[in-house]
């Protein structure tokens, strides 16, 4: 693809043909039209073009490389802060879990020693029981 395709101004001096028989011409003029002046002109025409569309996309290019950049900024910052939101979703998530799990044991473990504690009473009834029937019985077989 041509860069230059449909882009600029291009400054053209038009080439006339050279009579050096005609009087009308002056020094100047043989100088203007000498084949070495118009070689001269066409590599100005060639050296010189003015690309007004070329100059404002070349200045435009760094601005769109920093709009980029920005954008891909704000796109990472933007996956950045929602990974650290889901690992605080998760970490409240564990949290949560772990305090269940304690809150399960210690309930747990609670109800066991409810458990033993209901145990140990009712070996204690047992016992008053018999100690309070080994007593009745020693009285009634006391004259």
């Amino acid at each position: 693809m041509d860069p230059y395709a449909g882009a600029g101004n291009w400054t053209m001096i038009p080439s006339i043909p050279t009579h050096s028989n005609s009087p009308a011409h002056s020094n100047q003029d043989n100088l203007l039209f000498s084949p070495q002046h118009q070689l001269h002109q066409q590599q100005q025409f060639y050296q010189q073009p003015q690309f007004p569309q070329q100059q404002q996309f070349t200045q435009l290019q760094p601005q769109q490389q920093q709009q980029q950049q920005f954008v891909q900024q704000q796109q990472r910052t933007l996956q950045h802060q929602q990974q650290q939101q889901q690992q605080q979703q998760q970490n409240q998530h564990h949290q949560s879990l772990a305090s269940h799990f304690h809150l399960l044991h210690t309930v747990e473990g609670q109800k066991k020693k409810l458990e033993e504690s209901d145990q140990l009473l009712n070996q204690r009834r047992e016992l008053i029981g018999k100690y309070r029937n080994s007593v009745e019985k020693l009285v009634k077989s006391e004259p």
